[in-house]
């Protein structure tokens, strides 16, 4: 975790919606670690379980507009940093359902709770996946082309921020993160390769493998959002794209953890297995967080990767290393 650090936010209330999914709940700890009163919300504690008692908590359904009005009412926040989403996956009609039911029904449950209080600045966070295939590097001026329902409801859901913002007078800023990644995730590529190298794995099978990601570190990524939470008045309706600023193939990427972890794993692609929602390129480079935040990311992929690793129980193999006898 990054050092604690003062900030603007010290004295104000502040909800975190999804506080226990995988950034909500290293966004409490860290807020948390700077003395700020800060507040999880989400259906279940979830990741925030082994922290308790650092945190308030309280349990709410945000798609039950009448829970979200009490909850907000309770803690009457003046900073809320909206993390509560579906998660993208295999396109189906359940996926479409859920992620219109919670990624746009429930944020305008959020939004029509947060309008009754006198004021409040909102930080929502969006995704980078709401650009599709326009084109790298990532900037707040390109078109939006969201391939997936999970990229269509984030970008429904900023569009319903911004309508609250406009007239009814919430401050509001997006944050568009590329894939982040760390400590306490669920499963994707990182905890994938991971995985793989410790189980001694002959081989690593991906799908496609030329399409390039621009992981983010946790850590970072928290860093990002606080410091958009401190700027909001002056960032009032924009949203910005923020990633680790490196951008990398997803063949490379897996042939770069299995060298950092020591293992010996060939990596395998299959161009031909390509989803129809796959994004071909990711890239930010954090030209405008840079400017409106004062933000970079501090983390590089390498050590990134190894944080990772050593959370996982995967410690860097460096006897396979070793002068192979004749």
């Amino acid at each position: 975790m990054s050092a604690a650090r003062s900030t603007s936010l010290a004295g104000m209330r502040v909800l975190v919606t999804g506080a226990g999914g995988f950034i909500g709940s290293h966004l409490v700890r860290r807020l948390h670690g700077q003395g700020i009163a800060v507040t999880g919300l989400d259906r279940e504690s979830g990741r925030l379980g082994t922290m308790a008692p650092l945190a308030n908590f309280v349990a709410c359904d945000l798609r039950n507009a009448e829970s979200v009005r009490r909850a907000v009412q309770q803690v009457r926040p003046q900073v809320v940093f909206h993390l509560a989403a579906h998660p993208d996956g295999k396109e189906s009609g359940e996926q479409t359902y859920s992620t219109l039911g919670v990624n746009v029904q429930a944020t305008a449950h959020l939004l029509e709770a947060l309008r009754e209080l006198p004021a409040v600045s909102l930080v929502y966070g969006c995704s980078s996946k709401v650009y599709g295939n326009t084109g790298v590097p990532y900037h707040s001026g390109l078109p939006m082309e969201p391939l997936s329902s999970y990229a269509v409801s984030k970008l429904a859901g900023w569009g319903l921020v911004d309508v609250y913002r406009r007239v009814h007078g919430i401050q509001a800023v997006a944050l568009r993160p590329t894939l982040v990644y760390g400590p306490g995730q669920a499963f994707n590529i990182f905890t994938f390769l991971c995985k793989a190298v410790a189980e001694g794995r002959e081989q690593i099978e991906l799908d496609g493998g030329s399409q390039t990601r621009d992981p983010l570190y946790i850590d970072d990524a928290i860093s990002a959002f606080i410091a958009a939470a401190e700027h909001c008045g002056a960032l009032n309706g924009q949203a910005l794209p923020i990633g680790g600023g490196r951008e990398i193939s997803v063949g490379e990427m897996a042939e770069l953890a299995v060298s950092l972890l020591g293992g010996r794993q060939k990596v395998v692609c299959r161009p031909a297995n390509v989803r129809p929602t796959e994004m071909l390129r990711s890239w930010c480079d954090n030209a405008e967080a840079r400017k409106a935040l004062g933000w970079e990311p501090q983390v590089s992929l390498d050590e990134g990767i190894l944080r990772t690793a050593e959370s996982l129980g995967v410690a860097p193999q460096a006897e396979l290393f070793a002068p192979q006898q004749s």
